[in-house]
């Protein structure tokens, strides 16, 4: 693996049922990049969390990665600022 490949981030649209938000993945150091215009925590969206951990395992698995017992705990989530939201109404 070269510094290149720690550095990619792979972009995925996530919609919850009737909000789109973006993650940025960087899945060599396992850390996750999203940006809500409603200001939710990531918590708030559990399916985006089993979807990425998968997506994780996944890539693990190919590249033969191995990792502690942690697992998918070890994944950062990191809230990036973006505009925001102010009303659930569609225009």
């Amino acid at each position: 693996m070269d510094n290149k490949d720690a550095e990619k981030l792979f972009f995925i649209p996530f919609n919850t049922g009737g909000h789109w938000l973006l993650l940025a993945i960087n899945p060599i150091r396992e850390i996750v990049y999203y940006l809500d215009s409603l200001g939710n925590d990531w918590t708030t969206y559990p399916d985006m969390k089993v979807l990425i951990d998968t997506v994780l395992q996944a890539f693990r698995a190919q590249r033969d990665i191995q990792t502690s017992r942690r697992g998918a705990n070890s994944i950062t989530w990191i809230k990036v600022a973006c505009p925001q939201q102010h009303s659930h109404r569609l225009l």
